[in-house]
């Protein structure tokens, strides 16, 4: 496919994905089994987004590394002003992961820190409620 010399990729990908499920699939039968015990501080969001952030980073790290292994992205097409000499592909390819995951990661933290507060304020009433 494209005459490109795939070498162990595909098994280790395949392997890797399936890792990755299985992780996800366990999460939840945990989830499923502890959640009457943990309904007062509602894991699930926060386990399902620290886990989505592992998941769509690897997948996104296979799809950059695709997109470079077939020619579409090179060092010239992701920075025309300098020669491709400068950036070796597979600096670029992990610069550009690391700055995407900066992204997504910030993401997190800022759906993580509203949860967080929104978990603070319902802890806040409660306490205020309770009180003679």
């Amino acid at each position: 496919m494209w005459g490109i010399s795939w070498g162990r990729y595909p098994y280790i990908t395949v392997v890797q994905n399936f890792s990755q499920l299985w992780a996800l699939y366990c999460l939840v039968k945990f989830y499923q089994v502890t959640k009457h015990e943990l309904h007062k501080i509602n894991p699930l969001a926060k386990f399902l987004c620290f886990k989505a952030v592992v998941f769509v980073t690897w997948w996104q790290g296979v799809v950059i590394a695709l997109l470079f292994t077939t020619g579409i992205v090179t060092t010239h097409t992701a920075f025309p002003h300098k020669p491709s000499d400068d950036a070796p592909a597979e600096q670029l390819q992990t610069s550009l992961q690391n700055f995407i995951i900066c992204i997504e990661v910030s993401f997190s933290c800022l759906v993580q820190f509203q949860r967080t507060m929104k978990l603070n304020c319902i802890v806040q009433l409660h306490i205020e409620n309770s009180q003679p």
